[in-house]
């Protein structure tokens, strides 16, 4: 038997309950509504990373974005120098968005390609979403 928990608030986990065992998704935080659908943002951020072969080892983060359309997504990727060269990097950029419109049907607000080792981390290791925001919005991945 397949049960959906809803989350109440506290804790903000997605979760499901199928055969009495727990299974945790995600985060509720981790989900933004772009056009009235829910896209998860590590989906975002995994598909952003299957541009190229060389993008799946390197952090990547996927985040919420608000513009005068709505709610949007901006994705920092980490990448090796040889892919931020000029040409490649806009190459890769726009297969990025390629891939996003295509699998998730909107297009990003914005996507950079970041130095390896220049997205904030959490004292665990965790890329810090809220602190790679502040960074975007205040023109440090320029």
């Amino acid at each position: 038997m397949l049960t959906s928990l809803i989350p109440d608030g506290v804790y903000g986990d997605i979760a499901f309950l199928d055969d009495h065992r727990l299974y945790v998704c995600g985060r509720l935080r981790s989900v933004i509504i772009v056009r009235g659908v829910n896209h998860n943002l590590e989906d975002l951020e995994r598909t952003a990373s299957s541009a190229h072969s060389k993008l799946t080892a390197y952090p990547r983060v996927a985040i919420s974005t608000q513009g005068d359309d709505g709610e949007n997504v901006a994705i920092l990727h980490e990448a090796p120098l040889f892919l931020r060269k000029d040409a490649v990097k806009q190459e890769l950029e726009q297969e990025i968005s390629d891939l996003i419109l295509k699998n998730h049907g909107f297009c990003a607000r914005e996507i950079r390609l970041v130095p390896a080792g220049s997205l904030p981390r959490t004292r665990s290791g965790k890329i810090d979403r809220k602190a790679a925001d502040k960074l975007l919005s205040d023109g440090s991945f320029i």
